[in-house]
């Protein structure tokens, strides 16, 4: 094969363009096939990268790290290797093969944990979840929501997630289970959790105390009025200073220092909800641009 140069660089661009909205319009397959051929023909690395994705969101592992593969290979990127690494851990450590399709998601689990009923009844949640975020905050998918449930330590060698963690988003849902795992009203919360996720990824790049009061909020949990003033003086006696601080290493975290987080996380969201109100945030997460400023009028209401 050899390099595109002149008019194949045109028609590689407008493939690429076309590619890629059939996969943001939930369409990866026809993606897929109007890819094929091009890199066939030539070698590029950003087709070689659409399709990876492409074969991706079709469920296709393999076949994207192949394609991923290529595209590092003439040409280095971190973030593409990143996903190449996440992906290639999925596929060595991952064994939920079985698959149930809903309206808006598509459940992947793992039969020898989930009974089939079971995860039936996870469809059926998340599918009840998306509906109910989706009116409430506005997000629009034609594609549907790949949600993984699997054993706690396929989980762990999957994910890589904090000992904590109950749930992970990163693009799917990620979910631990408990072999014979019924569903319960604390498996809906925590689909539910990841679903907002799902959603406010589909409205644009957010701060991840937005990501994660919001998914709290609209799960259903709440804080009394003493817990809340406590999380606020742990606030201010670490000098937090602002919400803007909380926006990286959650991962990372100590048990009661996620905790803490996520406290502090959820009284911002409610804030929010009482200043502004369901139009007001709606609005927010229409207009990005005002976030800076929403954070610095949270940040004097909430005394950081």
């Amino acid at each position: 094969m050899e390099r595109p140069s002149g008019g194949l660089r045109i028609q590689a661009s407008k493939i690429a363009f076309t590619a890629k909205d059939l996969i943001e319009n939930g369409n990866p397959k026809e993606a897929l096939r109007l890819l094929t051929p091009e890199i066939r023909k030539h070698t590029d690395a950003s087709l070689l990268t659409l399709a990876g994705v492409a074969a991706w969101k079709d469920e296709d592992n393999r076949q994207a790290l192949e394609y991923w593969k290529q595209s590092l290979e003439l040409q280095p990127d971190p973030s593409l290797q990143a996903l190449y690494a996440k992906v290639e851990r999925e596929v060595n450590n991952d064994v939920s093969k079985e698959k149930l399709y809903g309206m808006r998601v598509l459940l992947r689990y793992d039969d020898v944990t989930v009974p089939a009923e079971t995860a039936r009844q996870m469809t059926s949640a998340v599918d009840q979840a998306y509906m109910a975020v989706s009116t409430e905050l506005g997000c629009r998918t034609e594609d549907r929501i790949v949600t993984i449930v699997q054993s706690w330590d396929a989980y762990q060698k999957t994910t890589q997630a904090a000992e904590w963690s109950g749930g992970l988003f990163d693009g799917r849902i990620h979910m631990p289970a408990v072999t014979n795992q019924q569903m319960t009203a604390e498996m809906q919360r925590r689909l539910t959790h990841e679903t907002t996720h799902a959603c406010l990824t589909m409205l644009g790049k957010w701060p991840t105390w937005l990501h994660e009061g919001m998914a709290q909020r609209l799960s259903g949990e709440t804080l009394s009025p003493k817990v809340k003033e406590r999380l606020l003086t742990i606030a201010r006696e670490a000098k937090l200073g602002s919400l803007a601080k909380l926006n990286a290493g959650w991962g990372s975290m100590d048990g009661r220092s996620a905790a803490v987080a996520y406290g502090l996380a959820l009284v911002a969201v409610d804030e929010l909800y009482s200043d502004f109100g369901l139009d007001g945030v709606r609005n927010l997460l229409r207009n990005p641009e005002r976030m800076a400023s929403t954070i610095a009028e949270l940040d004097r209401r909430l005394g950081l």
